[in-house]
């Protein structure tokens, strides 16, 4: 829920608060696990697109469940003419 929180900051424009969320989320990730998926997204809403789609990939690695919509999930719309994307949603095998 915070990488969601993270996200939504960062489409609000609160950047900021998004990062703050963000080192948050990483400093978690060092007692736990957090998907891959939650981290691209963030980092997508930041506009680091090269960090987001470094962290997708990874998702893709670790066999991450939502990347099952990846196709069809409104939330890519912004990086679907992004030859990067197509190649993911094919390494993902849903193309």
């Amino acid at each position: 829920m915070q990488a969601a929180l993270a996200r939504a900051y960062a489409l609000a424009g609160k950047r900021q608060a998004a990062e703050e969320i963000l080192h948050e989320i990483e400093t978690l990730s060092t007692e736990r696990y957090v998907s891959p998926f939650e981290f691209a997204l963030v980092h997508f809403a930041l506009g680091h697109s090269g960090v987001g789609y470094r962290w997708l990939s990874k998702a893709c690695k670790d066999r991450c469940f939502e990347l099952i919509s990846i196709k069809l999930d409104p939330i890519f719309d912004p990086l679907r003419k992004d030859p990067r994307f197509a190649a993911m949603v094919h390494q993902v095998g849903v193309d």
